[in-house]
């Protein structure tokens, strides 16, 4: 068989020119077109990867400021309910305050009251003793009740012990004149003026002034007073014991009732 080195020659050219056609209109277009969608995939693959960053990063965000919200919302029902526990206790404190200063003002008004009651007791109970014990000595001895009551200051005077008079002496002055009050609820007589002032002297150990003055609250009573010290009897002492004596009982029956 005989080879037809023209037809193959011219055959082989026709490949080649083939192959280079196909690979030029074919080949690179397909694989540009390739390559094409190549990009586009890693694009969109690249978009997808950033959106689904940014919703990651979006959705963090959202969590820390939810997060963040509720410790604000936590904080501020704290800082509420501190603040309500402050003013129920402020309100608390102000309404014990209010209940001790109501209490005070009644106890203290309850005192004057009590101290005004025992007053007038005392004061009633003196007049009344004076007024009997002057009708009592007026019909057993005839012996007015102003007079007795100077004797019996000056009976006092006479008994006090060695510390009474040397407290009534260490009250004055050591030199020069000195005068002393004697106080009664009465006008004293001449000679009981005298009287007394004897006994002042005696009692002081020196002669001193004695000044007389009245005063009507020491009902049944004489009172000596260097400025100092004070020497006092009176029926208010009685009266006293004997006022306290029936506010005790007073008070043991209001208990009762």
């Amino acid at each position: 068989m005989t080879v037809d080195w023209f037809t193959l020659g011219a055959q082989a050219a026709n490949f080649l020119i083939l192959v280079l056609l196909l690979k030029h209109f074919l080949y690179r277009p397909i694989l540009g077109a390739m390559d094409a969608r190549e990009r586009r995939i890693a694009d969109r693959t690249a978009a997808a990867e950033e959106r689904e960053r940014l919703a990651e990063a979006t959705r963090a965000d959202y969590e820390a400021r939810v997060a963040r919200l509720a410790a604000e919302r936590e904080e501020r029902q704290r800082a509420i309910e501190a603040e309500v526990e402050r003013e129920r206790n402020a309100l608390l404190q102000r309404a014990r305050e209010e209940v001790e200063t109501s209490r005070s003002a009644w106890q203290e008004a309850l005192g004057a009251e009590r101290a005004e009651y025992t007053a007038a007791l005392k004061r009633h109970l003196a007049e009344g003793v004076c007024h009997t014990t002057r009708e009592v000595l007026d019909a057993l001895a005839g012996e007015p009740l102003e007079q007795r009551i100077i004797a019996t200051f000056i009976a006092h005077l006479q008994g006090l012990d060695a510390d009474e008079r040397e407290r009534l002496r260490a009250s004055l002055p050591p030199h020069g004149h000195v005068d002393v009050v004697v106080t009664s609820a009465f006008e004293i007589d001449d000679p009981a003026r005298e009287a007394l002032r004897k006994a002042v002297h005696a009692t002081l150990g020196r002669r001193v002034g004695v000044q007389f003055e009245l005063r009507k609250d020491l009902v049944c009573g004489v009172d000596l007073s260097t400025g100092a010290a004070a020497i006092e009897w009176s029926v208010d002492d009685y009266c006293t014991r004997l006022a306290a004596s029936v506010g005790i009982a007073a008070e043991g029956g209001a208990q009762a009732a």
